[in-house]
């Protein structure tokens, strides 16, 4: 058997196939550290099965996407593309909105969003999205897709197909198996895309640090 592992920290992560549905990685493996795209729905929408597909019309629609490494964040992608400021550095922070719009009024920082319409930018799922083929060895072989760590649900999608929903892909650094033998395919190219949903309930970051005193 083989394996695909998929593994995003706190917004998002990483990526192999290998020879067991869980374990240590082996050498068959396939890992997709590299390649990846991101794309904000709130900017291109919420169309898995386009994203997904293999053909001109989602090359197309693809082609402004933020490119990244895994593993990654959201807000790391938009860091490295220059949209935000460095966090760590000085009072930067304070020059990006937070996931609460509590906070986000408290202290100004709504003016800071990137999207349109002074949208909150952690309020609505981003995609991540990667293009591989495997090659013949993996003809006839139960191909397994693990994803460890995803921050916080997920709709996975590949070739077209939704293979998971956010009903079933929930939960911070729980870890996910999911068998695409019947969907993925092998010496030809295959394209994942993973919708990424933010927390439940954000909450206020200054209650969760100064109420805690």
């Amino acid at each position: 058997m083989k394996r695909i592992i998929l593994f995003f920290l706190l917004f998002y992560s990483k990526f192999l196939i290998a020879s067991t549905p869980l374990g240590n990685v082996t050498a068959d493996a396939l890992v997709l550290s590299d390649g990846w795209q991101m794309r904000e729905s709130a900017v291109c929408g919420n169309d898995g099965e386009r994203f997904s597909g293999n053909d001109t019309r989602a090359c197309v629609a693809t082609k402004d996407w933020y490119t990244s490494s895994v593993p990654a964040t959201a807000l790391g992608v938009l860091v490295d593309h220059g949209v935000y400021p460095n966090p760590y550095i000085g009072m930067n922070v304070m020059q990006i909105p937070d996931a609460s719009n509590e906070f986000n009024e408290k202290y100004g920082l709504a003016k800071y969003t990137h999207l349109p319409d002074g949208e909150n930018p952690w309020a609505k799922p981003y995609w991540f999205r990667n293009e591989f083929q495997l090659p013949a060895s993996y003809s006839g072989k139960t191909v397994w897709m693990n994803l460890d760590g995803i921050n916080y649900r997920a709709d996975v999608w590949l070739n077209g197909k939704k293979l998971a929903g956010k009903d079933k892909i929930a939960g911070m650094f729980h870890r996910f198996r999911l068998d695409i033998s019947e969907y993925v395919k092998v010496d030809e190219q295959n394209v994942l895309a993973i919708c990424i949903y933010p927390l439940d309930h954000p909450g206020n970051p200054v209650h969760a640090q100064i109420d805690g005193l």
